[in-house]
């Protein structure tokens, strides 16, 4: 054979179609697992360091309000608690706009008590706001921990 038939013998060079990125290889998918599981766990670890947080807070609030001496200060107080754990639990339409009987009558449906309605409740708003009040305390107290206690859980301070 001559170089002439030898050269008309080659052919061109034939370059490789590209290769498709879709779809993945099987590792891929593992990886795109592994990120979004990932992502799901630091979105579950930030919701509950905030409402840790919060809880933490409001609890801080409770056992500032205990502390207070003046009973009608402390009572004032407890009822402004009791108005933020509810604003935020429940929607604002409903509970922003109670006040009175209405009031005591919203936290013991949700408190799953008939007590705020009694003596030891109505002094959130029949004494709260008195200047002078002689009221023991201790009741009132109890009864705002086991309604936050119901909304918030057990106390981590």
């Amino acid at each position: 054979m001559d170089k002439e038939t030898l050269l008309k013998s080659l052919h061109e060079i034939q370059i490789p179609n590209t290769l498709a990125w879709w779809p993945l290889a099987p590792g891929w998918y593992g990886v795109v697992g592994i990120i979004l599981a990932g992502a799901i766990a630091v979105y579950g670890i930030y919701k509950f360091q905030k409402r840790k947080r919060y809880n933490q807070r409001i609890w801080a609030l409770y056992s500032a309000a205990e502390h207070i001496k003046d009973s009608t200060q402390c009572m004032a107080e407890l009822s402004k608690l009791l108005k933020r754990i509810a604003l935020l639990k429940y929607p604002a339409g409903t509970v922003a706009q109670l006040h009175g009987q209405a009031w005591l009558e919203f936290l013991n449906k949700t408190g799953h008590t008939q007590e705020f309605t009694s003596a030891t409740g109505q002094a959130l708003t029949a004494e709260a706001y008195k200047k002078q009040s002689n009221m023991d305390i201790e009741p009132l107290l109890r009864l705002t921990k086991s309604w936050i206690t119901i909304h918030l859980g057990k106390k981590n301070v």
